[in-house]
């Protein structure tokens, strides 16, 4: 497409900052009504001026609470124009941290998005999905974990190993906007399946889920099948199949598509339903690897299931 004759291609120039440009997809007044809701103090720090010193060291990677301290002091006239936002002092800033109900971060981060999605209807648009998984028009979303290494000195509750600590953050998201859907928070000790039911609970049917093979519970993923969620996950290695029907390819990049059932009686009982099984040859990292998918939707082609998959990491 031809660019209009005339017509600037340079980007706007402003003189906000970034982190004044994002409070502006804020809606003004609600950091402070969520924190008086939920009873918070906010006579001497404002939940404003909260918000903007989180955010400040989020941006700038700030690796300590003096960080954010000392660089809201030195930009403190900018922190004034976002909505008369203060710089922190170290010790507000740390009580406003212990003490502040994390609730309020919670709520700020969905009224925003139903914020934005009001005035962009497009801000949750499928932009990473392209081709078939676009025109899909199904909520394509995955589960995962990742550990946070912390300090024990700091948060005792979070003791991963004898002078360590680390916690566990389980999130589903949006594979198409890579946007969170829900969260989950704890120490570290946990597995990854553990917390798989409670990620999945606002999930509704045509829904469609991707995993890892951490999250290869028979009784969790028939669960799902009662609620018409499909999924699409990575077969564990350990894993015994009777194969019931075996179809045929005309893929060079496919290598098996089965229909199977769980061999072993007492995992069978958890899923007592056949399923599908889906071996190919995929690109990881511009390498093939050679990886096997179970599902339980038979319609769909086995390309299709390998793409889903890859929707989890790929551009």
């Amino acid at each position: 497409m031809r660019r209009a004759q005339g017509v600037s291609t340079k980007p706007t120039k402003t003189t906000y900052t970034t982190l004044r440009q994002i409070f502006q997809y804020i809606p003004e007044g609600l950091p402070e009504r969520l924190a008086k809701e939920a009873g918070a103090d906010i006579r001497k720090f404002s939940c404003t001026s909260h918000v903007a010193a989180l955010l400040c060291g989020h941006l700038s990677r700030a690796s300590s609470l003096n960080e954010i301290c000392d660089a809201g002091r030195l930009h403190e006239g900018e922190l004034n124009r976002i909505r008369g936002a203060v710089a922190p002092k170290r010790n507000t800033f740390s009580n406003a941290n212990r003490t502040r109900d994390p609730i309020i971060a919670e709520q700020l981060y969905w009224e925003t998005f139903k914020y934005l999605e009001q005035i962009c209807p497009g801000f949750t648009g499928n932009k990473r999905n392209k081709e078939f998984l676009a025109r899909m028009r199904r909520n394509i979303e995955a589960i995962d974990s990742t550990t946070l290494k912390l300090s024990l000195d700091c948060i005792d509750w979070a003791k991963h190993r004898r002078k360590k600590a680390a916690a566990k953050t389980h999130m589903r998201i949006d594979t198409a906007s890579m946007l969170p859907r829900f969260a989950v928070v704890e120490e570290a000790s946990h597995h990854d399946s553990t917390r798989a039911a409670q990620l999945c609970a606002g999930m509704n049917a045509g829904d469609v889920l991707t995993a890892d093979r951490a999250y290869v519970d028979l009784s969790f993923l028939f669960n799902l099948e009662e609620r018409g969620i499909f999924f699409v996950l990575r077969e564990k290695k350990n894993m015994l199949f009777d194969i019931v029907e075996t179809r045929p390819s005309n893929n060079e990049r496919i290598i098996s598509d089965q229909i199977v059932t769980v061999s072993a009686k007492k995992t069978a009982e958890n899923y007592p339903l056949p399923l599908r099984r889906v071996t190919a040859i995929v690109e990881v990292d511009g390498k093939d690897v050679v990886m096997s998918f179970l599902t339980n939707n038979m319609q769909w082609s086995p390309r299709t299931i390998t793409e889903l998959y890859r929707s989890r990491w790929s551009p």
